[in-house]
Parts: C-alpha cells; structure tokens; sequence
C-alpha cells in the first residue's frame, strides 16, 4: 500500500522540485529576457519617435527655406522686370525725343529749302520782269510784237 501511496506522494514532490528548479533556472533568466528585450524594444520605440520628430522638424526647416527661396527669387524677378520696364520706357522716350529733333530739323531744314526756293523765284521773276521791261522799252510795241516777245522772255526764263 505504500507503494501506491508512495508513488503520487514522490510525483508530486517531484513536481515541486522541478517547478522549483525551472523557475529558478528558467523562468528567472526567461523573465529578465523578456523584460530586457521589452525595454530595449521601448528604447528603440522612443529613438524612432525622436527621429521622427527630428526629421518632421528638418521638413519643416526645408520648406521654409525652399518658401523663403521662392519669395526671393519671386522679388528678384519683380525688381527685374520692373527695372528692365524702366529702361524700355527710358529709351522709347529718348527715340522720341530724337525723332522730334530729327523732325523739327527736318521740318525747319523743308521751311528754309522753301524760303531759298522762294527767294530764287523772286530773283528768276524779278530778273525776267526787268529782261522783260527793258526789251519793251527798247522796241516799239503791237499786240504781234508784244506776243512774241512775252513767248521769247517765258522760253528765256524756262531755260534758265
């Protein structure tokens, strides 16, 4: 009877032992396993996130920089134009002004052409006139006579 009494009584004992000697040896060095890798595991969690954090905050930097690059490129390109604006403009009123001194110089230059043309034909008529007069006074006159002789003043004047 002891035997089968024994024999559950040495299993569970042994049971006890080995459950002793596993936590021991097992679950310990098992525990502190899996609490180091949890903590490691945390610590790496909480390098990503400042990573992150460091990497969403050099964004930010490069899109301010890019933004603040736009806007000066934006005002340079202004500032060009309007000075490239202000040259056009400058030297259209200077062709101006050059055309109306080329004009007023041509038109003063057409107004003396003029008056020396002028001047001439008064010579040619007045010279003609007194070709005229003095041919008159030296010949006695009919209405034939008078003809032919305004004909032959006229052909003298046209020749020159």
């Amino acid at each position: 009877m002891w035997d089968i009494l024994a024999t559950p009584i040495f299993v569970v004992i042994n049971l006890f032992i080995l459950y002793y000697i596993l936590k021991k040896l097992l679950y310990k060095p098992l525990m502190n396993f899996m609490e180091n890798r949890s903590k490691n595991i945390q610590s790496q969690l909480e390098q990503a996130k400042t990573r992150q954090q460091q990497a969403e905050e050099l964004y930010a930097q490069y899109v301010q920089q890019l933004n603040d690059i736009k806007q000066r490129s934006d005002q340079l390109l202004k500032e060009t134009r309007d000075k490239a604006e202000q040259q056009m403009n400058a030297i259209l009123n200077d062709a101006k002004a050059q055309a109306e001194t080329i004009l007023t110089k041509a038109q003063i230059e057409a107004q003396r052409q003029k008056e020396l043309t002028i001047e001439h034909a008064k010579d040619q008529i007045a010279a003609l006139a007194m070709a005229a007069v003095s041919e008159i006074l030296q010949r006695e006159l009919d209405a034939e006579t008078d003809e032919q002789l305004v004909k032959s003043i006229i052909e003298q004047g046209i020749r020159g």
